[in-house]
C-alpha cells in the first residue's frame, strides 16, 4: 500500500489535466491495478526494506520518551503520596 500511495501523490493531477491528459492513477484500485499490470507484482514490494528498517528506531525512540515520561509522572505521585498523605 505504501508504494500505491506514494505514487498517487507523487503524481500531479493539475499539469496532467491542464495539458489534456488523464492522471496517470485515477485512485486507490486503478494503480492497485495498473502497477503490478505494467511492471509485475513485486513493484507492490518496492522500497520495503528501506520502511521496515526505519520503523525500530522511530519505535525505541517513542518508547524510551514514553517511558521516561511515565517515570516522571510516577515519581510525582509518589512524592505527592509520601509528602502530601
Amino acid at each position: 500500500m505504501d508504494v500505491i500511495k506514494t505514487r498517487l501523490m507523487a503524481q500531479n493531477k493539475a499539469a496532467a489535466l491542464a495539458a489534456g491528459k488523464e492522471p496517470e492513477y485515477r485512485g486507490l484500485l486503478h494503480a492497485l491495478v495498473k502497477i503490478p499490470k505494467e511492471e509485475g507484482l513485486r513493484a507492490l514490494w518496492k522500497g520495503l526494506l528501506p520502511r521496515l528498517m526505519r520503523i525500530p528506531p522511530g519505535q525505541a525512540i517513542v518508547w524510551g520518551v514514553s517511558d521516561q515520561i511515565t517515570g516522571v509522572f510516577e515519581r510525582r505521585a509518589r512524592a505527592r503520596r509520601e509528602g502530601g498523605g
